[in-house]
């Protein structure tokens, strides 16, 4: 199949390689100029591509062919630098911007761009000649006869927020999940932190766990028919996790604990969810918030009998919780819960002096005697 032209690959066959709604977003990636270069080597029958995504640095991707039908190729494996690092969008779109080179290469022997009427090719507005290319390119009347026609909609994901009890294991009890969802009804002796995972929204309009753990939520992109952009979120949250933890999975591997969030991009990311339509939402429907300015202050007064009475007053973005149900998220950060009937978490960035964490978890009032002492008298 060598040939110092690059050939066309059919819109078909890079579906059945990195799925629709890869391809879906690859497309829109190519649209949108986001191929910095797409380069053909003959000798090694390999497309290679420069493309911008999400991270600071583009992406680098190569996609090999071999023989296909009608003259066309096929492609049958690639790679990418992205966190997905095959079969993604960044190699459809590579893919989709080299057959648009090469159809308006010849557009008086191409179909697609053959003249209509009395105006020819060169008369057309630029953006109109793009638009054929990229549609001449796609060619989606294969993709049909394929029977991989592309879905209009991809699975909604969200991030489950839970606050959850730890259970310390004991001379009876060393096997099983080492924590629990919290409950007010319990003590919660062990302790809280707060979990993070996976979910995606199911028929009845509920976010489910299905099998999506942190564990296999890489190899879920295709089968459960994720958006390629979500999905590259949720892998670069655990990717940052566990960039600052000397272990990642263990016996309790659904969930990521902030309280473990070493990193203070966790809010970068945050804002993030929320451009990119990731849902944040509580488990039983509780109310999660990220809140933007966290104050921590003390305040003394007179009590009773002339004892000095402290009182922690916490502050999110102007709103008073009780400090008591504080923990801290790292060094850059906290989050407070209720477990009332209108269970709630509200999380915040913020960057406290040791006094201030010293308050963090503790009851909010506290009375101190006000011991003055006497002054030493001559005779």
């Amino acid at each position: 199949m060598q040939s110092d032209r690059p050939p066309l690959v059919d819109a078909g066959d890079i579906i059945r390689l990195v799925g629709p709604a890869a391809f879906e977003r690859g497309r829109a990636y190519a649209r949108t100029g986001r191929v910095l270069e797409a380069t053909w080597s003959p000798e090694s029958n390999a497309f290679a591509g420069t493309v911008s995504g999400n991270a600071a640095h583009p992406y680098r991707c190569s996609v090999t062919l071999a023989p296909g039908s009608n003259g066309r190729a096929r492609p049958i494996h690639s790679t990418c630098s992205c966190p997905m690092q095959q079969d993604c969008k960044h190699v459809a779109a590579t893919l989709l911007v080299s057959n648009a080179d090469r159809v308006t290469e010849l557009p008086t022997t191409d179909p697609a761009f053959r003249e209509r009427g009395p105006k020819s090719t060169r008369d057309r507005a630029p953006r109109a000649a793009w638009k054929d290319a990229v549609a001449a390119s796609t060619n989606q009347d294969s993709a049909r006869r394929a029977g991989l026609s592309h879905p209009t909609e991809t699975t909604p994901l969200g991030l489950l927020f839970e606050l959850r009890e730890q259970t310390p294991r004991t001379i009876d009890r060393w096997r099983g999940p080492t924590a629990r969802t919290a409950k007010a009804n319990r003590s919660g002796d062990g302790g809280y932190r707060l979990g993070v995972r996976p979910v995606t929204r199911g028929k009845s309009g509920k976010w489910v766990r299905q099998n999506l753990t942190w564990s296999t939520f890489p190899h879920q992109l295709h089968r459960h028919d994720l958006d390629p952009t979500q999905h590259d979120w949720f892998l670069q949250f655990a990717a940052l996790h566990r960039s600052t933890r000397l272990s990642y999975y263990g016996q309790d591997a659904d969930w990521l604990y902030l309280d473990e969030f070493r990193s203070p991009l966790l809010w970068a990311l945050l804002d993030d969810a929320g451009r990119l339509g990731v849902a944040l939402v509580g488990t039983k429907d509780a109310a999660v918030r990220v809140g933007k300015t966290t104050t921590v202050a003390l305040d003394l007064s007179s009590g009773a009998g002339g004892d000095i009475r402290l009182a922690t007053i916490l502050e999110i973005d102007g709103e008073r919780h009780p400090p008591e149900t504080a923990h801290v998220v790292g060094d850059h950060g906290l989050y407070t819960y209720r477990l009332d009937t209108d269970t709630a978490i509200t999380l915040a960035p913020s960057f406290l002096s040791a006094e201030q964490r010293r308050l963090i978890g503790r009851p909010a009032n506290a009375t101190r005697p006000n011991v003055i002492p006497s002054r030493a008298c001559s005779p």
